[in-house]
């Protein structure tokens, strides 16, 4: 899976979130199918606002400013959108003693359908395209992408607990 990470200014936050004066805290409350975050809260000083609908999440949380650090190392700049509301929200401050909110994120657009990476290694393991839709329309109609995020680690190499970060969601 694609994975990704952001820190995001609580300044950036306060200026573009409505009615919540100097953000002090953000936390994904719900989750869709698949662990996509469904509703993000956002407290400040000013009162709180809910975002709803992972659209919302993307855009509310997203900015041009912000640099998408990826897996791979590389860099990510210029997008108004986070890349995907499958989200992990983590608070710090930074050495200047702000309030800096580190998104730890997975995959890139609306979290349903194929999964592009993993159709990828079954097309360098020799699978046909007929053998990935269907593996990925009888995991989809079988319920197997149903994913438990209770335990959610952002950047976790799998579901198992293993991290390259070590961070833990407390969601």
């Amino acid at each position: 899976m694609f994975r990704w990470h952001v820190d995001i200014k609580a300044s950036i936050l306060s200026a573009q979130i409505p009615g919540v004066g100097n953000v002090t805290d953000v936390n994904v409350v719900s989750r869709g199918l698949g662990g996509i975050a469904s509703e993000v809260e956002v407290k400040g000083d000013g009162g709180s606002y809910k975002i709803k609908g992972q659209s919302q999440v993307r855009s509310m949380l997203g900015n041009t400013e912000l640099v998408i650090k990826k897996q791979d190392g590389s860099d990510m700049t210029g997008t108004a959108a986070l890349p995907s509301a499958f989200i992990s929200v983590e608070k710090r401050t930074a050495e200047d003693g702000s309030i800096v909110f580190r998104v730890y994120g997975g995959g890139f657009g609306h979290g349903v359908g194929m999964s592009q990476n993993g159709a990828h290694s079954m097309a360098k393991a020799g699978k046909t395209y007929k053998d990935i839709l269907d593996f990925s329309i009888m995991e989809r109609r079988s319920g197997q992408n149903k994913t438990d995020v209770s335990g959610w680690q952002p950047e976790a190499e799998t579901w198992s607990g293993k991290t390259e970060y070590g961070h833990k969601n407390t969601v």
